[in-house]
């Protein structure tokens, strides 16, 4: 009985890893398994369709459970001796074949289903190519398992000015101390990203739009940019380009369909989860080599998500559309609100026409432009003082939830990042973030109507 669970988890989206479906390595010619449709291209469809238990042929529909099911075993029963020596030769992969599993640490039915509704919703066709993604126990365990999967002593890694501060943290602080060389740049300028590569470059990391600033890093670029890096290099040597899109979501923006983006990050705690009740995250590739790298390194690092925390962010992700459509709307209302108020002296959304990547956002971004606004006022104190002033809105960090929450990034969720680098990176001290959430949005624009008097 145990075994036929795990096959009804193991097909929750489809059929296992197809063999012979290998990509190139980073920035090579593009393989089947990298081949896109155009982006964001009948998305909502493909979700619906594809985030539901579907049992194996081996047990009966009638009766099945529609929840998935949760298996939270911290070891897995072996047939016999060679079937343990099979279990322990294989590389890591985003998912069991028909040997099953070995240890939680390892792998986990309930969160390799997770995986595969996670790999659908970046766009991955499940059905052909498999789970291409990994699912990890934060958004922060994703990003340094992902920069410590590719950068070693010696080598050089590119990143924007304006991102996450446990990312700048890790990218100022940890990645130096390992011997690795980090140059900052605009990440809205291609051209400061190509000036910036060198020889022992091995990783452009882009956040999407970004956090605080809302600013765009033009995405089909900057691919461009690596797979042209990458015609005169040898294999270990090749550039890869990963993005953290957790503000635009896989709902916007899918970053896997850009020739030359290999790495797809989300903070899973934020709006695929969306209920505030679950800290994950996920990184999605379809290079193979890479794959089986990132699941040695997370095998080792032991920071896999666990089963039960895998089954709330399952369930999250089944009112993921719907949620999506809701805070995008609301969103660009409140954004509009905000940019015709007096004592707001600057809005940033990629939604409105004054936003500096208002273009290319109407490029990049499918089905709106995402819940997250900021604007800013006219000093530090005023900013506080609107955070603290807010009824209905939380004053929390984290975002993507159901309920809207507000914060304060040079306090807060920035305050790790020194204020002459925080200016550089566009997030001045008047600088409010607004995570707009599910709620009526009249309400929430006369809350901060009343806050901002």
């Amino acid at each position: 009985m145990l075994r036929r669970l795990f096959l009804a988890v193991e097909s929750h989206s489809g059929s296992s890893r197809s063999p012979g479906s290998a990509s190139s390595s980073f920035g090579a010619v593009q393989s089947k398994r990298h081949a896109a449709s155009k982006p964001g291209a009948g998305l909502a469809t493909s979700m619906q369709q594809h985030w539901r238990v579907k049992p194996s042929s081996d047990v009966p529909t009638p009766g099945w459970g529609l929840a998935l099911p949760i298996i939270p075993s911290s070891t897995f029963k072996m047939m016999d001796a060679a079937h343990g020596a099979r279990l322990h030769a294989k590389d890591r992969s985003p998912e069991a074949d028909e040997d099953g599993y070995v240890y939680g640490r390892w792998g986990n039915p309930t969160t390799h289903a997770v995986g595969r509704m996670l790999s659908t919703a970046e766009g991955i066709d499940i059905e052909a190519e498999g789970s291409c993604t990994y699912v990890f126990s934060s958004g922060m365990a994703a990003i340094t398992t992902t920069m410590l999967t590719l950068l070693t002593s010696g080598s050089h890694v590119v990143a924007q000015r304006c991102v996450y501060g446990g990312t700048h943290e890790v990218l100022s602080g940890i990645l130096p101390a390992l011997g690795v060389e980090v140059t900052w740049v605009d990440g809205s300028s291609i051209e400061q990203w190509s000036a910036a590569v060198r020889p022992n470059t091995r990783l452009l990391y882009a956040e999407t739009p970004a956090n605080p600033s809302m600013r765009l890093t033009d995405l089909e670029a900057l691919g461009a940019l690596c797979l042209q890096v990458n015609l005169s290099r040898p294999a270990p040597e090749r550039l890869a380009v990963a993005v953290d899109g957790t503000f635009g979501t896989p709902f916007h923006q899918q970053a896997l369909s850009y020739p030359g983006v290999d790495i797809s990050i989300h903070s899973c705690t934020k709006y695929l989860g969306g209920h505030s009740d679950v800290v994950a995250g996920c990184v999605t590739t379809r290079d193979e080599g890479l794959l089986k790298r990132l699941g040695h390194f997370q095998k080792l690092l032991g920071n896999s998500l666990g089963p039960w925390e895998a089954y709330l962010l399952g369930r999250g992700m089944k009112s993921f559309v719907p949620r999506m459509r809701t805070h995008s709307s609301n969103a660009q209302q409140i954004a509009e609100f905000l940019e015709a108020h007096p004592n707001v002296t600057a809005v940033h959304y990629p939604g409105l026409k004054s936003h500096p990547d208002h273009e290319l956002a109407k490029k990049m971004l499918r089905n709106g432009f995402s819940g997250m606004i900021s604007f800013e006022l006219p000093s530090y104190a005023k900013a506080a003082q609107v955070c603290e002033r807010v009824k209905c809105i939380h004053l929390a960090v984290s975002l993507g939830a159901t309920e809207s929450l507000i914060q304060h990034p040079a306090s807060m969720t920035h305050a790790m990042v020194p204020e002459e680098e925080r200016a550089a990176a566009g997030i001045p001290g008047g600088l409010v973030r607004l995570s707009v959430g599910t709620e009526e949005a009249s309400d929430l624009i006369a809350d901060l109507n009343q806050s901002l008097q």
